[in-house]
């Protein structure tokens, strides 16, 4: 527990918000105007998806489904 940087990892966009998308290393990555679901191993765009900015994210038990919660709008991603 050193608190070094052991890894780094440089987002395809401007990122606002990082949210965690399950098992192995996939992230969503929140940014002005979409979503992004990122492999860090593979480094590249899974999917992508136009939104406003998401504040808050809601995995479904299986995680098949993505509920994304903004300010003014909700949308569910299958």
């Amino acid at each position: 527990m050193s608190n070094a940087t052991t890894k780094s990892v440089k987002p395809p966009a401007t990122v606002n918000e990082i949210f965690s998308a399950g098992s192995g290393n996939l992230l969503l990555l929140s940014t002005p105007t979409s979503v992004i679901l990122y492999d860090i191993q593979q480094r590249q765009t899974v999917a992508e998806i136009n939104t406003p900015p998401v504040k808050y994210i809601v995995w479904s038990s299986d995680h098949n489904q993505v509920a994304l919660l903004s300010k003014h709008s909700t949308f569910l991603k299958i």
